[in-house]
């Protein structure tokens, strides 16, 4: 039985046209589509070129979240609470272009529903990213964005 959530922890969201669209076709037909990103950031270029996609996302009904108990570093995709893949591979070009990454696929098992568990409370753990929140940004920070995203193929 269908659900249609998709659920995604990831300290590096910076997909390439394909997942990008993919999410916002997933949304926009009507799955839930919640994703868990780091409050904090590691590297600042990532950062920024991580939120650069954001706009896309929140115009298109996802729900991004800014996990605030320190550095998320969980790299795990949920779909209807069944199936999950966890593993290496963040949601961004080098990891699925270019590094040697692994992913175990799990499908309807207690790990399964342990993922499910962790993700619902690092939810808990998270502040919602509201279109209002996100259009409060400073012009340093979306010129900063701006200039990160033209470097997305190679984070």
């Amino acid at each position: 039985m269908l659900k249609k959530k998709i659920h995604i922890t990831t300290p590096y969201l910076i997909p390439d046209e394909n997942i990008l669209n993919a999410l916002k076709m997933a949304s926009n037909a009507g799955v839930e589509v919640n994703i868990i990103v780091p409050k904090l950031r590691e590297k600042r270029t990532v950062y920024y070129a991580m939120f650069s996609y954001f706009k896309e996302l929140l115009d298109a009904g996802v729900n991004i979240y800014l996990f605030n108990k320190g550095f998320i570093h969980a790299k795990v995709i949920i779909i209807d609470d069944i199936i999950a893949s966890t593993g290496t591979t963040n949601m961004n070009r080098r990891s699925f272009h270019y590094d040697f990454e692994v992913n175990a696929f799990l499908y309807n098992n207690a790990s399964v529903e342990k993922l499910v568990t962790n993700f619902q409370q690092d939810l808990v753990d998270s502040d919602q990213l509201t279109e209002e929140i996100y259009e409060q940004r400073n012009v340093i920070q979306r010129s900063l964005e701006s200039s990160s995203r033209l470097l997305s193929p190679l984070l």
